[in-house]
């Protein structure tokens, strides 16, 4: 009896409704598998860059911009060329380059998965049917 009678006394503005994250939708995406979802996760996380090579020049030059006067600072004694050669060093470890950063191959498309073509899956199906 005890259960019956505090149900009957809580309000309705007491309950806080819980949002259902089962039907919650990531920036319109939707994925009906897994590889799909987790490609809808991880896009929405780390932008995928499919020319890095585009904007390898500008970032170089902006990011030399910056911190060759700190290696000046860092080494008086050393030529421009002998900091240049210690700023590319530093170029190709750093996060402001666009190749350390993830790439889609030229190649890779929607439609595509594993790395098989629809021609070769549709070939191995009809040498399976035959034997």
């Amino acid at each position: 009896m005890l259960m019956c009678e505090t149900k009957k006394n809580i309000n309705e503005e007491e309950i806080e409704i819980e949002e259902n994250v089962n039907r919650l939708k990531i920036d319109g995406s939707s994925a009906r598998n897994v590889e799909e979802a987790i490609h809808v996760l991880q896009s929405s996380q780390i932008a995928v860059d499919s020319h890095p090579e585009k904007r390898m020049k500008g970032a170089y030059e902006a990011y030399e911009k910056e911190n060759l006067p700190k290696l000046k600072q860092e080494h008086p004694s050393l030529r421009l060329s002998q900091l240049k050669q210690l700023l590319k060093k530093e170029w190709m470890k750093s996060p402001d380059n666009p190749f350390n950063r993830p790439t889609k191959a030229y190649n890779q498309g929607s439609n595509l998965t594993q790395g098989t073509r629809p021609e070769e899956k549709d070939e191995e199906d009809s040498d399976n049917d035959e034997h």
